[in-house]
């Protein structure tokens, strides 16, 4: 038996198929970022070596000067799948978990796309308590 505060926590999925992510979903978010509520989701990508575990450092990149952090639910689909109606949704997940989504807004604003500033050596993580 091994103390918790001993481990070293990997990111709960090592190896994802892909991550990917909603942005711009919440109202208060979005009136934050002076922004209208989009048509349709904002969906971006998040490479699996952005992740760490619970409780695991996170890396600062020095080359930004705004970097920022949102908590996210983030849904765990356990089973292959293409247009799943809304009704079976739950019927692919097969878990949750508390996500901390580092942005580095400086590169996410150079584009339309988000992935630019969601994408740094561990910027992000699942689980994690407030350290950086």
């Amino acid at each position: 038996m091994h103390a918790l505060s001993v481990a070293d926590w990997l990111p709960p999925i090592p190896s994802p198929g892909k991550i990917l992510c909603v942005g711009v979903n919440y109202l208060p978010h979005i009136r934050e970022m002076g922004r209208e509520p989009p048509e349709k989701p904002v969906v971006f990508m998040r490479v699996a070596n952005s992740v760490v575990g619970h409780e695991a450092d996170l890396a600062l990149p020095p080359n930004t000067d705004h970097y920022d952090f949102e908590g996210e639910l983030a849904l765990v689909i356990g089973k292959n799948c293409q247009r799943v109606p809304r009704e079976d949704a739950g019927s692919v997940i097969t878990g949750y978990m508390p996500f901390m989504d580092g942005s580095l807004r400086d590169f996410q604003r150079q584009s339309t796309q988000f992935t630019a500033g969601k994408n740094f050596w561990r910027s992000g993580a699942a689980v994690q308590r407030g350290r950086r």
